[in-house]
C-alpha cells in the first residue's frame, strides 16, 4: 500500500485563504450590510457556479485518460459515498422542513469538495489521487443537483 506524508503547514495558508477568509468576509457583509449582501446574493452565487463548471470541464479535459483508467469501482465506491452523504444530511434533521432537510443533504455532501481541491493541488500534484478526487466533485455536483430536483419535486 503506498502512503504519502503530507505535511500540514503548508496546507494552512491556503485554506485560511480559501475558506475563512471568503467566509469571513460574507458573514461580515450579511450581518453589517444587509443592503449589500442581497444585492450580492442575486448574482454571486450564479458567478460562482459558472466558474466552477467552466474549471471543472477543463480539468476533465484534460485528466480524461487517468479517469479512464481508474476502471468502474472506484467510481461506483465515489457515487455510494455521495449517496451517503446526502443521506446522512437528510436524516440529521428529519423532523424538519423538507426545504431544510434537502439543504442540509446537499451542504454535506459538497462541503468538504473545494478542501479536497485545495489539498491534493497542494500536495499531491500528478498522482492519481487528483483525478480521483476530481470525479469526486462531478458525481458531488451531479448527484447533489439530482437530488434536489427530486426532494423538490415531491415536497
Amino acid at each position: 500500500m503506498l502512503m504519502v506524508a503530507a505535511p500540514i503547514a503548508p496546507m494552512v495558508p491556503p485554506l485560511v485563504m480559501v475558506q475563512l477568509i471568503p467566509i469571513s468576509v460574507g458573514k461580515l457583509i450579511s450581518q453589517y450590510r444587509r443592503q449589500l449582501a442581497k444585492i450580492l446574493l442575486k448574482f454571486v452565487p450564479r458567478v460562482g457556479q459558472i466558474g466552477l463548471f467552466i474549471g471543472v470541464g477543463l480539468i476533465l479535459a484534460k485528466q480524461v485518460t487517468q479517469i479512464i483508467a481508474l476502471g468502474i469501482i472506484p467510481h461506483l465506491v465515489l457515487i455510494l459515498l455521495v449517496i451517503i452523504s446526502l443521506i446522512i444530511g437528510d436524516m440529521m434533521i428529519i423532523r424538519h422542513a423538507p426545504e431544510m432537510r434537502r439543504s442540509l443533504a446537499v451542504s454535506t455532501a459538497i462541503r468538504n469538495v473545494p478542501l479536497a481541491f485545495l489539498i491534493v493541488g497542494e500536495n499531491f500534484p500528478g498522482t492519481i489521487v487528483a483525478p480521483v478526487v476530481l470525479i469526486f466533485s462531478v458525481y458531488t455536483m451531479l448527484l447533489s443537483i439530482a437530488y434536489g430536483k427530486v426532494m423538490a419535486s415531491n415536497s
